[in-house]
């Protein structure tokens, strides 16, 4: 019987449906593996069956999300591997959705875009609203303080210009708490009250507690 599918898609497709010997070994790139989907479902087999009777298959499609995040996640999308989609969307987070093709839109469907807008513009809003809290400088005359009201205003104005700073970064969806955490630790070389770096530490863990919290996953 003639068939149009490569070599490559055809041996991939034969370890799946026998559960024979894994085909990594093969190292089949992403044009390769991705075709399989399609493969299936043309012929009437059941698609969505491969995230549950192939792990190595979406493990395998999953080794590509870093390099390319927005393929894998239409891939998932398209065919509905909702656990492939899930395990991609925290890469797609690298990626400007200014990249996403009409073409990749339209394959991933309604549903799977909304999710992952929700996802890329939901955390650029938790992170704005976690940021946009003013900071809270020590009481004045606090015990084993030493500085002054012109200090603490000084740290707050300091802490403002540092989140707009932070806020006009592109692809704030995906800054690290270590990103976080480093950018407004920079503020302490200049703090000479020890009372205000206990502030400013204390500040700085509570942002990047709540930033860690956030979703990051559709």
């Amino acid at each position: 019987i003639a068939i149009p599918e490569g070599s490559g898609v055809v041996n991939i497709l034969f370890h799946v449906l026998y559960n024979t010997t894994s085909f990594a070994r093969y190292s089949p790139d992403f044009e390769t593996l991705s075709a399989v989907l399609p493969f299936m479902k043309k012929y009437g087999l059941d698609v969505s069956s491969v995230g549950i009777a192939s792990a190595e298959v979406v493990q395998t499609l999953l080794s590509f999300a870093q390099e390319r995040p927005l393929d894998v996640y239409t891939l998932a999308a398209q065919y509905g591997l909702r656990e492939l989609a899930v395990a991609a969307s925290p890469y797609t987070l690298d990626v400007s959705l200014s990249n996403l093709t009409d073409q990749q839109s339209v394959a991933m469907g309604p549903l799977y875009l909304k999710w992952l807008f929700f996802l890329h513009f939901g955390r650029s809003e938790a992170l704005k609203r976690i940021l946009v809290k003013p900071f809270e400088p020590h009481p004045a005359g606090m015990r084993g303080s030493s500085c002054t009201e012109d200090d603490r205003s000084a740290m707050c104005r300091a802490w403002g210009l540092v989140t707009a700073y932070i806020l006009s970064l592109p692809n704030t969806q995906n800054i690290s708490v270590g990103s976080l955490s480093s950018t407004y630790g920079s503020l302490m070389g200049s703090v000479k009250c020890g009372r205000c770096k206990e502030q400013l530490g204390r500040t700085i863990e509570e942002v990047v507690r709540a930033w860690g919290g956030v979703q990051a996953t559709i």
